[in-house]
Parts: C-alpha cells; sequence; structure tokens
C-alpha cells in the first residue's frame, strides 16, 4: 500500500507536474489523435486510439499491478481555433492493495493549465474486464476517467 498515494503527485497539483513516487510505468502511454487536425475542425468523432495501450491499461487496473498508467491528447473538446489546440492528461498511480492516486489535466492556449487529484479504491477488477470486452475502442477509453469506486482524499490544496 502506497502511504499516502498522493505523495506521488507533485506539489502544487494545479500545475500537472508528473508523478514523483517511486512507480515505474506499466505500460506505454494510452494516446489519442486527431487524424486530420484543421483550424475549426471538430474532430472527436474520428480520434485514433492506441488500442494495444489502452488495453494494457485496462488490464493492468483490473489486475491492480502497482506501478503508473498514462494517457491523453490533444483537442481535448473536439475542436481547434487559431490559438492551437488544448489538451487532457490523466495519470494513475496503482498500489498492489488496490488504492490508487489519479490526476487529471485540461489544458488550453488561452487558459493555461488546471488540475486535480485525488486518492481512492480502484473499481472492482469485473468494471475494468468489462471496460476491455467493451466493442467501441471510445467507451473503453472513457473507463480511464472513472477509475476510483470513490475519492476517499484530495490531493493538493
Amino acid at each position: 500500500m502506497l502511504p499516502n498515494a498522493c505523495q506521488c503527485l507533485a506539489s502544487p497539483v494545479s500545475t500537472c507536474e508528473q508523478f514523483t513516487c517511486e512507480l515505474k510505468p506499466i505500460c506505454p502511454p494510452v494516446t489519442y489523435t486527431c487524424p486530420r487536425p484543421q483550424v475549426y475542425y471538430a474532430c472527436e468523432l474520428e480520434y485514433v486510439y492506441d488500442e494495444d495501450a489502452l488495453a494494457c491499461a485496462l488490464t493492468a487496473l483490473r489486475d491492480r499491478t502497482p506501478g503508473i498508467i498514462s494517457g491523453g491528447g490533444q483537442n481535448p473538446d473536439g475542436f481547434c481555433g487559431l490559438e492551437g489546440c488544448g489538451a487532457v492528461s490523466v495519470t494513475i498511480a496503482i498500489a498492489a492493495d488496490g488504492t490508487a492516486a489519479r490526476q487529471s489535466c485540461t489544458g488550453h492556449p488561452l487558459e493555461g493549465e488546471s488540475g486535480s487529484a485525488g486518492m481512492g479504491q480502484l473499481r472492482e477488477p469485473a468494471f475494468f474486464q468489462q471496460c476491455l470486452d467493451m466493442p467501441v475502442v471510445s467507451d473503453r477509453y472513457a473507463c480511464l476517467n472513472d477509475t476510483l469506486q470513490a475519492s476517499t482524499a484530495a490531493c493538493g490544496p
């Protein structure tokens, strides 16, 4: 068990720094990209996901494999403007006992970065197996945003 999974987060959380604990990455980053990024082009229905990395991450969550999972991509709202595209990221530190710290960050060219983090119990293994069995890759990716049963502690200010 991590004595305090929040210790894996750099401080302050709102700066969206990387995790700083000794846990190592388990899988390649789970990324998605827009195949045709253009100014004023909504892309979210065409995202291309790294399905192998996603399967690795969901399997690690299901099996409670200790380590770090990360993911994200550009253009989180499916739209880019003249100022560029935004970005979103999620990082999860998994402890062997099923507790985890989860950090999500969003950045926009005109607004800067904002982040939030919490610590809690991972959802049941059956939840992640259901995610692995989903036929639509975007639905499987959405499971990374719903990893904790309940956040038992907030990390950061």
